[in-house]
């Protein structure tokens, strides 16, 4: 298998409408602001859930990335490929590692997913699987590997054990760093349902034997950025489910 593989002046006398004219003048600078910032880490990063599904392009060809390996801090490790067979069937699932893979933007804004790869070299990656028929990743992988499918639509639980969110999506650096979580409130922080990001290392990773991965956290309503709109997936996990609604 290839190596492991993603930012007031004072014035003492001012008239009520000076004072108002001033207000709304720093409330438009600083949505300008926000505007602005939003439009830069829009553009330096890139959601999970719009790598998988994303095709892989190189020399030889193309294949759809079908999951993303991570390492236990939440980082992206490798991308998973299927290739090879015919109308999905008899093929093998492989993972390339990020470190040859590059994520980027063309000039439309589109995602781009590119490896300087053959097809002789990626014959040589380990197989994840070689069964006849595609099976799900799960049952091939080992004990304790951390898989973006095993995040999608994962309960986030407090200290006490109850559910506070279930994680939707995680956007990564282009340099493969996983920045944010994306979240939907569960009823416990108080924001009605609403899809929210948060900083990745608000939350904790753990796994075990007995119950696999678990995401824990203490955030609190204040700690999340409501977004305006659904990011992904229109309130599904990816194998169709819906998110349980705060």
């Amino acid at each position: 298998m290839l190596n492991k593989l993603m930012l007031t002046t004072s014035i003492a006398l001012i008239s009520t409408t000076a004072l108002a004219t001033a207000q709304a003048q720093d409330a438009g600078m600083q949505a300008e602001m926000e505007t602005s910032a939003e439009a830069t880490m829009s553009s330096d990063m890139v959601k999970a859930s719009d790598i998988v599904g994303a095709d892989l392009e190189y020399a030889d060809g193309a294949s759809a990335i079908t999951d993303i390996r991570m390492n236990d801090a939440g980082d992206p490790e490798a991308l998973v490929i299927s290739r090879g067979g015919f109308l999905g069937l008899f093929d093998e699932e492989v993972a390339v590692s990020t470190v040859a893979a590059s994520i980027a933007h063309d000039a439309e804004g589109e995602l781009v997913v590119t490896a300087s790869l053959t097809d002789a070299q990626l014959e040589d990656a380990e197989a994840i699987q070689d069964s006849p028929f595609v099976v799900s990743i799960e049952d091939q992988r080992e004990d304790g590997d951390l898989f973006y499918s095993d995040l999608t639509g994962a309960a986030i639980l407090n200290d006490a054990g109850e559910t506070i969110a279930h994680l939707e999506d995680v956007k990564f650096t282009l340099s493969g760093e996983t920045e944010y979580a994306i979240i939907r409130d569960g009823g416990f922080l108080g924001l009605g349902g609403e899809v929210g990001l948060v900083d990745f290392n608000e939350l904790e990773l753990a796994y075990s034997a007995e119950t696999g991965w678990t995401v824990t956290s203490d955030i609190t309503g204040d700690d999340v950025r409501v977004m305006e709109e659904t990011p992904i997936n229109t309130g599904a996990y990816l194998d169709g489910r819906q998110f349980p609604r705060g």
